[in-house]
């Protein structure tokens, strides 16, 4: 995933007017406030909106710190990213913060946040947690109160791990559980299974599914089976 709160490079003095491209990024805020000194901080209130390449970041407020290059951002936060493959992903909260030294960053929210990925040309993968934390561009991991569900799968944990170079899923915490759907894998289409274990991976490539740690599950080899309707959360 791209970080959810990339450089904030400039923005002009007067207040809600939209700042101009500087490499390649548009910011525009409706106040811009800075405290200079050894301490700089730049302050921007009300309809942050953040533009760099295929990245767009809103917020009702955020700061900038100079001295430790750390972002905080409050309110209606919103990071929406087209990616270089063709997938693109969103994720929304209340509060985000991000340093810019070690690109680690989080995203909570007083009810949870949500997030999806669509894959190019399919339906989009939905998802839940109490919170989002990433580092760089390819990890991104749900904790807390994790579900995820779409076309391909259903999941159930208390982390999920996301490396999007692989596209490898890794399902932990007090006996995660993954429901295989028929859109998972094309050669498979005509059946659906369910594992659960101390630990369940969805691999990408090629693409398969492990447990481990007290592994047990169950599949149905039924020919044209119909998509199930998404179910409540097992027992754990």
């Amino acid at each position: 995933m791209t970080p959810i709160l990339l450089v904030l490079l400039l923005a002009l003095r007067a207040p809600a007017q939209a700042a101009g491209p500087v490499a390649g990024s548009v910011v525009s805020s409706k106040e811009w406030k800075v405290r200079r000194g050894a301490e700089k901080e730049e302050e921007f209130i009300g309809d942050v909106r953040y533009r760099s390449g295929r990245t767009i970041f809103t917020s009702d407020w955020a700061l900038f710190k100079h001295a430790t290059q750390a972002w905080q951002a409050k309110g209606k936060v919103r990071v929406e990213s087209l990616l270089e493959d063709g997938d693109s992903m969103a994720a929304q909260g209340d509060q985000a913060v991000f340093s810019q030294q070690t690109e680690k960053g989080g995203l909570t929210g007083k009810d949870g946040v949500e997030f999806t990925r669509t894959p190019r040309d399919e339906e989009p993968d939905h998802g839940r947690s109490a919170r989002l934390e990433w580092e760089g561009k390819n990890r991104v991991a749900a904790v807390d109160g994790v579900r995820l569900w779409g076309p391909r799968l259903e999941a159930w944990a208390d982390r999920a791990d996301y490396d999007r170079f692989s596209g490898d899923l890794k399902l932990s915490g007090h006996r995660p559980v993954l429901l295989k759907l028929p859109g998972f894998d094309e050669s498979s289409s005509d059946w659906v299974g369910a594992l659960q274990g101390d630990s369940v991976n969805a691999y990408q490539n090629p693409r398969r599914l492990t447990a481990d740690g007290k592994a047990r599950g169950w599949l149905d080899f039924t020919e044209k089976r119909a998509h199930p309707k998404p179910v409540e959360e097992p027992e754990r």
